[in-house]
């Protein structure tokens, strides 16, 4: 069917057909050109706001719907959700905007009854049924009600649900080389990025996931990275500790020491010092100890022993100490009756939290009298 508009001439006779026509003539072709060179949606403004525990706002301002049809909401509208029947608690509420119009502005002339205007005056609604999608209405908000049915958030927090579409030109260009003639392009997050839409400041945030996670979400491997294999050692995590042992500690005493995590590498140097002979004269020595509580799971140390007969008969020696300590002691004090023997260890064990020393005492027929047993220690463990 051609498209007619009226044309006129000197002496016509106009009736109500013919402004009816010119009337539809430019309103039909109006919305023929928004229709065909505008997606459907919102223009401007139609920001829902949470204005009351179970009240919602629709702030004034015009959308297009898929028929080419301006809905210009003039003044902010008020939506009321508090009948429990119709909005139950815990249930999906949907904001929409449609097309409406009705006559109004009836005639003041007796002679000719009627409408002067039609007005057209767009409905917004909130309903717990889906609405279509296909713009024959616009939607504005999706958001679920509290257990209590109270709209969700604080007084004047917008609320969008990802269910707002913004009108745009069609067949302007693309995104990326991604063109809808019928909506818009949509961003999708994916693996570790997350897309946040601000459509108060008008703006998308794209931000990732990957820094604050100190997991191995790819699986990556050790050999990947050319990084030390996990069953080894983080020397970054380390910590030097102290300890004593004397003569007023038993066999089996322990010193407990506190590294955050289960030690792995250990390195322990030691002063051993006791009194020996008659009149008492000091006499002493070092020891060094190295543990893996790796997959070896071995220590070792190279001790200290002390052989005296006489003040001028006595003298330091190495070894003499049972393998499996971090430090030890052998001493034989001959210059006494009952002889003074005593070998000494220090044994490490890892705990999830650090390392235990443990002392053995192996006396003689006569124990030490008094020793000290100083050992610094060095460890070094695995996350």
């Amino acid at each position: 069917m051609p498209v007619k508009r009226l044309h006129y001439f000197d002496h016509q006779f106009l009736v109500e057909a013919d402004f009816t026509d010119e009337q539809a003539y430019h309103v039909g072709m109006r919305r023929r050109l928004t229709r065909l060179f505008h997606t459907f949606g919102i223009a401007e403004g139609l920001v829902v706001n949470k204005t009351g525990a179970k009240q919602v706002t629709v702030r004034a301002g015009l959308a297009v719907d898929r028929d080419g049809r301006e809905m210009v909401l003039e003044a902010d509208t008020v939506l009321d959700l508090g009948n429990a029947a119709s909005f139950p608690p815990g249930s999906t509420v949907h904001v929409t905007i449609a097309y409406d119009e009705r006559q109004t502005d009836p005639s003041t002339s007796t002679g000719a009854p009627g409408n002067t205007r039609t007005t057209e005056e767009p409905r917004a609604a909130a309903s717990t049924t889906a609405p279509p999608v296909n713009g024959s209405v616009v939607r504005l908000a999706q958001f679920v009600l509290t257990g209590g049915g109270d709209v969700p958030g604080a007084i004047n927090d917008p609320l969008d649900g990802g269910v707002r579409q913004v009108a745009a030109a069609r067949g302007v260009g693309t995104l990326n080389g991604v063109a809808s003639a019928g909506g818009n392009v949509d961003l999708v997050p994916g693996g570790a990025i997350v897309i946040t839409p601000d459509a108060g400041n008008r703006r998308i945030l794209v931000s990732e996931q990957h820094s604050a996670n100190t997991a191995n979400p790819h699986n990556t491997t050790a050999a990947q990275v050319g990084a030390v294999p996990a069953a080894q050692y983080d020397l970054a995590r380390r910590v030097m500790a102290a300890v004593t042992f004397t003569q007023a500690d038993a066999t089996g005493a322990t010193r407990a020491l506190n590294l955050g995590s289960q030690a792995r590498l250990v390195m322990a140097v030691s002063t051993f010092t006791t009194n020996l002979g008659s009149p008492v004269r000091a006499y002493g020595g070092g020891t060094m100890g190295f543990a893996d509580f790796g997959a070896s799971g071995q220590q070792s140390c190279v001790g200290v022993g002390i052989s005296r007969f006489s003040d001028t008969d006595w003298f330091v020696r190495s070894g003499g100490v049972p393998t499996g300590a971090l430090g030890g002691a052998s001493v034989f004090d001959g210059s006494v009756v009952p002889n003074q023997v005593e070998t000494l260890s220090i044994a490490g064990t890892p705990t999830p939290t650090g390392l235990t020393l443990t002392l053995t005492r192996t006396p003689g027929a006569t124990a030490l009298a008094s020793f000290s047993f100083f050992m610094r220690v060095y460890l070094m463990g695995a996350p």
